[in-house]
């Protein structure tokens, strides 16, 4: 009988029932909608991963298809002055460009792609400090060392490396 008259008295819900309830929810909401901004911001770093990895890989097959000694010299002077890159539009089915020059034109398209909003990362302050490639002539073989750092400026700074050895021709 006890328990009969209990249930009679209890018809419906208090208000703290319901705050308690609605606190559980909100929290449970807030913490989905911090996994929600947390998973949104990976998307965004892994696409950026992503994107440097495309680009020094597209400029160390360039280089890679176009390694006689000649154009690894001028791969790694035109890399080290992008400033003095200019395109020689080599790429034109009626170029009759040599392999320094088509290095030279390698380098200002790929800087120009680097700099253009179709990059894919986030524009840096000064787009040419965002590389350092490093191609280093072995005198004694010919085995050219590759390595191409891409950084890039979030919340922090983030860089990928890609580093390689071709064989150089003649």
């Amino acid at each position: 009988m006890d328990v009969r008259h209990f249930l009679q008295r209890q018809s419906g819900v208090t208000m703290i029932e319901s705050l308690v309830a609605v606190l559980v929810i909100s929290i449970g909401l807030m913490g989905i909608a911090g996994l929600h901004l947390s998973g949104l911001r990976d998307t965004a770093e892994a696409e950026y991963y992503s994107r440097a990895i495309f680009l020094a890989n597209e400029l160390v097959e360039r280089i890679r298809s176009n390694r006689s000694t000649s154009a690894l010299n001028a791969y790694s002077a035109a890399l080290e002055e992008p400033a003095n890159a200019t395109s020689q539009e080599c790429r034109l089915p009626t170029a009759n460009c040599t392999p320094a020059e088509l290095a030279q034109d390698d380098v200002a398209e790929w800087y120009a792609l680097l700099r253009s909003a179709s990059s894919g990362l986030p524009p840096p302050d000064d787009p040419l400090s965002r590389v350092i490639a490093i191609i280093n002539d072995p005198s004694s073989s010919d085995i050219w060392n590759i390595s191409i750092r891409i950084n890039w400026q979030l919340r922090e700074t983030y860089n990928y490396t890609v580093q390689t050895q071709i064989f150089g021709g003649s």
